[in-house]
Parts: structure tokens; sequence; C-alpha cells
């Protein structure tokens, strides 16, 4: 309560080091929370559900148990997109919309999460781990699934009031990029994953 409180009272004032984008940012925000409204409770179970630690509960254990270095992939994409989000946030120390306006509808946990805004996480990860699964199964149809996810998810935390959309555009253009670079790595990921280290290691990483 504290920590949020302080990160109220910054967005507040109006801090010159933090990046606020201007009352353009909520109004759209508030333009698509009316525009969206008759689906609430779905973008809210869709934002819940692109939590960035669902990879880590569900996906990856799934993964593990078909393709332990596709699964490893995800991983290291995971924690690449996790440390790097919080070290663009700190820095640009980025308003959300419940911070800027007491009128944008706030949605409980989905919205009041403490730690700055810019850029969204749930994007980052999103985009960062199921671009790496787009290009491992290299199908037009899966391809365009991810691409729905990825909107849904960017959609869900506008209208959750906890990002505005640039705040989610900048999301899916750091999670593209670290998908990249992970991609470019692949061939050591693999490599590394190939390395026999018995039952006890694979059951761990299905257990991660």
């Amino acid at each position: 309560r504290e920590f949020r409180r302080k990160m109220a009272e910054v967005a507040m004032r109006g801090d010159a080091q933090s990046f606020s984008e201007g009352r353009w940012a909520v109004e759209a925000v508030m333009s698509v929370q009316a525009t969206m409204a008759p689906f609430d409770d779905f973008l809210s179970f869709v934002s819940s559900a692109s939590n960035p630690a669902s990879v880590l509960h569900f996906l990856v254990p799934v993964l593990a148990l078909f393709d332990q270095a596709l699964a490893l992939q995800i991983v290291v994409a995971y924690v690449a997109a996790d440390v790097s989000n919080l070290a663009f946030k700190w820095p640009l120390q980025g308003d959300r919309p419940f911070w800027m306006d007491p009128g944008v509808r706030q949605f409980g946990h989905n919205t009041c999460e403490v730690g700055f805004g810019m850029p969204s996480g749930h994007v980052q990860v999103t985009v960062a781990v199921y671009a790496l699964l787009a290009i491992a199964v290299r199908k037009r149809w899966f391809s365009a699934l991810v691409a729905v996810l990825v909107g849904l998810t960017a959609l869900s935390r506008v209208h959750m009031g906890a990002h505005t959309i640039l705040q989610v555009s900048c999301g899916a253009l750091a999670g593209s990029a670290t998908a990249f670079l992970v991609h470019r790595a692949s061939p050591a990921i693999r490599r590394w994953s190939d390395r026999d280290f018995g039952a006890g290691w694979r059951v761990g990483v299905a257990l991660l």
C-alpha cells in the first residue's frame, strides 16, 4: 500500500523525471474502456491469463515434456523479457493511466499493479515467448493465432487502465527484439540443452 501511495504521488505531482504522455493518452484509454465495456469480463480474463507468470506455470512444463530445447528457449525469453522490462521501467517511470485520472475505470488486481507502466510487461513477455513459438511451429494458422493473442493482450491491458496505447506498443517492440535475440542464440541454447544431465534434470525442468 505504501509503495502504491508513493507511486500515485509521483504521478499526481508530475515529477519531471517521469514519462507522462499527456491528456490524450488518458482519453484514449477511457475511450477504449467505454467502447469495450460489454466485454469487461472477457478482457479481465485475458489480462489475468496473460500474466507473465503463466508462462512458467503452464507453458514451460508442457513444452518440456515434448521439446526440452524449445522449453529452455522459452525460459530464456521469459527471463530476458522480464528483466529487461524492469530495466526499462525504472528509468522511464511511465505513469499508469489510473494514476493520471481518477475517471479511469479500475478492475481490481488487473489494474492496480505496483511499479511504473512503460513498457507493458504483459505484452513484452507475451510477444517474446509466443513469437518464438510461432517461429518454431512455422504454420500460418499458428502465427495468426499468436497475432490474435498479442492483440487481445494489448487491448486487455489498455482496457484494464493499467497501460496506455503507447506503453503496450513499446512492450510489443521490446518483446519482438527479445524474441529476435533469443532466436539468434537458439543454436547455442539447443546445444546446451542436448547435454545429458539425466532424467532428474528433465523432470526438474518439467516441474519448474
